[in-house]
């Protein structure tokens, strides 16, 4: 029996070791293949594609949800824009009914004071009342509609949610998707109209200033044009009508042959100053006392020619002293005195200067020369005046030829009729004496009108200044970003996509969760145009500015301008100052104006950002930054919990879903440990108090909760 045992055992012994030594040698052969290294190489590469096929769809599944989210997150953000821009556009509305009601009040002003056109103030100031008016309308309603929109983005972005799941649903893997939109912040800025910032009542207070502007604007024009017609009256007296027409200019020429240089010619009173006549003067007597000489022999004709010679002197030496100052702000002149007669002529330095040659007769008295040369001037020991000849009753030489009279009849008849030269320079020194008389008067006034309209605009300055608290200014919902979550509840089996042994039969693909975020970004290659609104606007604000198209292309040029700012504001007063006729061509008009820009200068409007807004598609961890409380917060503190170590992220995500929720949404970022880690509710904590939170803060969440609960806690 044991010698059979034994031959048994030696002959399994003796086949294990056949079978090692075969396994051996297929081990050590080198050249070719084996069936079996076939059989299982072949094995593991279908394998390999088959599980890579599963890897496939499983993926693509998954990116289609994310795919949609990113969508639906584009779509509600856009919605946050599509209102900004709608803000923006009443805002635009608002601001340029303003400015312009401003601009027509300034405008109006001024033409108070400019007669010619004082009807188109009356009806610039009825036009900024309107203007303010309609503004201070436009405005509350536009803020209570402007605020109920906003109100509701939270239902049109989580609307535009789920059309864009709606829109996506079936497909290869059957999808269905639910969603939900978080707009951060959660709340918008109430734009409620500043009662406080009504223009109405600076433009009543406008109303008080109508009377004495007006007043003062036809008394300022009577003196003006008084000033108007003396300058004329000394231009025509210096230049006449034409060049051939007698005149100052007309009579040099013929009188006294006055160089031209010295002598022009001026056809425009608005080319010639007074100046001009004065320097004409001055050479007419300078020539003519240079020229003057007589060749006769006649005693008569020798002293009426000395006299001449006087006179021209004396005209020659009180022109030296007189002068015209003449600049925008004043007036001044000092012209000279031209004696017509004997009378006028003793009150002269003719009179009293020494100009003739006095000798002593036989007798020591004194006798008086008629004109230097005359028989006796040789011997003269003195010069003697006219009053002394006349007081002491002195003879004269040749006798009887010196007479007081003659030298008053000098410029008698030249100043008398039109065909000597004082005849005209006394009509321009009256016209000039008249125009400073005038000038003089005008200046207390434009300083008074100008006071006063110093004191209208600075309300019209008030008025703008109230602009502000009548603006809008969108602070809505979702101006951080948009959150969109979403969830595709479909349920696909991997063998109705294909079919596959190495697949099991109840492999399904289960719901999926995608978080996907959207901020609002300025479009720099887009260019801002509020053109079809603009047009719409004219459409219907013709009839409210119907007869006042001034008013109305004022308008519409500021909505064009709406975005440059302070330019904005200077183009438009430029715009109505030169459209209203004579305004820049009067004096105070022009004041005013440069006035009323300096005064608006100082206000700096800052520019508007017109730039559109565009969505694009961020990282959620951006956006759920500013979350601070409710679902959002849950969001981030998720987001928060994926960039931490892998070691701690499994754990801490379980517990945070596995704690309470009224422990966790009651704390701030700040409130957290530095773990991270959420304290958990005394029970324990389960997500059923997560669930109650969310009923609690989001009515009809069970999309959510559904989200929540299979999404993430799955």
């Amino acid at each position: 029996m044991n010698m059979v045992w034994k031959r048994r055992f030696a002959s399994r012994q003796q086949h294990q070791r056949r079978q090692i030594s075969y396994i051996r040698h297929l081990h050590k052969r080198d050249g070719g293949f084996t069936t079996f290294g076939c059989a299982l190489a072949i094995l593991i590469s279908v394998t390999l594609i088959f599980s890579q096929l599963e890897i496939y769809h499983v993926n693509t599944a998954c990116a289609a949800t994310q795919e949609v989210a990113d969508i639906a997150a584009l779509g509600a953000a856009h919605e946050v824009a599509r209102f900004v821009k709608v803000a923006r556009l009443c805002d635009s509305v608002v601001l340029t009914l303003s400015v312009c009601g401003a601009t027509c009040a300034a405008v109006g002003l001024i033409c108070l004071c400019i007669p010619p056109v004082c009807a188109v103030g009356t009806t610039l100031l009825n036009a900024a009342h309107k203007c303010i008016s309609i503004s201070d309308s436009f405005s509350k309603k536009a803020c209570k509609a402007l605020d109920s929109y906003q109100d509701a983005l939270p239902f049109l972005c989580t609307l535009k949610v789920l059309q864009t799941s709606y829109a996506n649903k079936g497909g290869v893997y059957h999808n269905a998707y639910a969603g939900i939109a978080f707009l951060l912040p959660s709340d918008g800025k109430t734009l409620s109209h500043e009662a406080s910032s009504s223009g109405i009542a600076h433009v009543d207070k406008l109303e008080e200033y109508k009377k004495p502007l007006k007043e003062m604007g036809e008394a300022m024009v009577k003196k003006q044009r008084a000033c108007k017609e003396a300058k004329l009256r000394a231009f025509q007296a210096d230049c006449g009508s034409s060049e051939q027409a007698s005149s100052m200019y007309e009579r040099a020429q013929a009188l006294g042959d006055v160089p031209a240089y010295r002598n022009p010619h001026y056809h425009s009173v608005d080319a010639w100053n007074f100046a001009c006549a004065l320097q004409r003067a001055q050479a007419y007597y300078e020539t003519r006392e240079r020229t003057e000489y007589s060749h006769s022999s006649n005693p008569d004709v020798q002293a009426q020619s000395y006299a001449r010679l006087c006179f021209y002197r004396y005209m020659v030496n009180q022109l030296q002293q007189s002068y015209i100052n003449e600049t925008d702000d004043s007036f001044s002149a000092s012209l000279p005195f031209i004696p017509r007669n004997t009378h006028q002529m003793r009150s002269t330095s003719l009179y009293t200067d020494a100009l003739f040659p006095v000798f002593k007769d036989e007798d020591g008295h004194d006798v008086f020369c008629a004109y230097p040369g005359a028989p006796g001037s040789h011997e003269a020991y003195r010069y003697g005046s006219l009053e002394e000849f006349q007081r002491m009753h002195a003879s004269s030489s040749p006798a009887g030829v010196l007479r007081v009279s003659d030298m008053g009849k000098v410029a008698a008849a030249s100043s008398a009729i039109n065909n000597g030269f004082e005849f005209y320079f006394t009509q321009f020194i009256n016209a000039t004496r008249d125009y400073e008389k005038h000038a003089h008067d005008l200046k207390p006034l434009e300083r008074k009108t100008k006071h006063k309209l110093d004191g209208a605009l600075s309300e019209v300055v008030k008025l703008i200044k109230s602009i502000k608290g009548r603006r809008i200014f969108p602070y809505p919902p979702g101006r951080d970003g948009v959150c969109c979550a979403l969830i595709n509840t479909s349920r696909v089996s991997l063998h109705t996509l294909f079919a596959s042994p190495f697949i099991k039969k109840d492999t399904v693909i289960r719901q999926r969760f995608a978080l996907s975020a959207a901020t609002l970004v300025r479009d720099e290659d887009a260019t801002p145009s509020f053109s079809s609104a603009v047009q719409s606007f004219s459409n219907r604000a013709s009839s409210l500015f119907a007869g006042v198209p001034l008013v109305l292309n004022c308008w519409l040029s500021l909505v064009n301008l709406y975005g440059t700012g302070q330019d904005m504001l200077i183009s438009g007063v430029e715009h109505m100052f030169d459209g209203v006729p004579l305004l820049n061509t009067s004096g105070i008009g022009r004041w005013a104006s440069q006035h009323f820009k300096s005064l608006i200068c100082d206000l700096g409007f800052d520019k508007i950002d017109m730039a559109p807004l565009r969505a694009v598609s961020v990282n959620s961890r951006m956006v759920l930054q500013s979350a601070t409380n409710g679902v959002p917060l849950v969001l981030r503190r998720i987001k928060e919990a994926m960039f931490i170590n892998e070691h701690d992220k499994i754990r801490i995500l379980r517990d945070m879903f596995e704690s309470s929720s009224g422990s966790y949404a009651g704390h701030t970022p700040d409130d957290t440990h530095d773990s991270g880690r959420i304290a958990p509710s005394p029970d324990g904590g389960s997500f059923d108090a997560v669930r109650e939170h969310l009923k609690d803060v989001i009515p009809d969440s069970d999309i959510l909760i559904a989200l929540l609960s299979e999404g993430l806690k799955g």
